[in-house]
């Protein structure tokens, strides 16, 4: 029996990324706008079981905005923690365009 795996591909601009983090003020807001552009249809997930993935460059960028917002909004917390904790996995060997988020479908557990 074969199973087909269905990749699902976002892309996530510098500029994307930039305005979710100049538009909040907690890491929670910018893990869930960020979340909902890697993820179609958002509002229906009820679980996801793997986190997106992205390469190295696009990974580096996102950890050093979390930083920066964490030394700002949230100085007594380990910055970037949030993001080590519930952020994007990095991949190199998938071979990702910069600034594309991968998610196999089979991960997203919907409503």
């Amino acid at each position: 029996m074969k199973f087909k795996i269905t990749i699902l591909k976002s892309k996530l601009t510098k500029e994307t990324i930039d305005n979710i983090f100049k538009g909040s003020t907690h890491q929670s807001e910018v893990m869930l706008k960020l979340y909902k552009v890697a993820i179609p249809n958002y509002s229906k997930v009820k679980k996801i079981h793997n986190f997106p993935i992205v390469n190295n460059l696009t990974g580096a960028y996102l950890f050093t905005q979390f930083l920066n917002f964490d030394k700002k909004f949230h100085p007594s917390v380990i910055p970037g923690g949030r993001w080590l904790d519930s952020g994007f996995s990095t991949r190199e060997d998938l071979n990702l365009d910069d600034f594309t988020v991968s998610i196999n479908r089979s991960s997203i557990e919907y409503k």
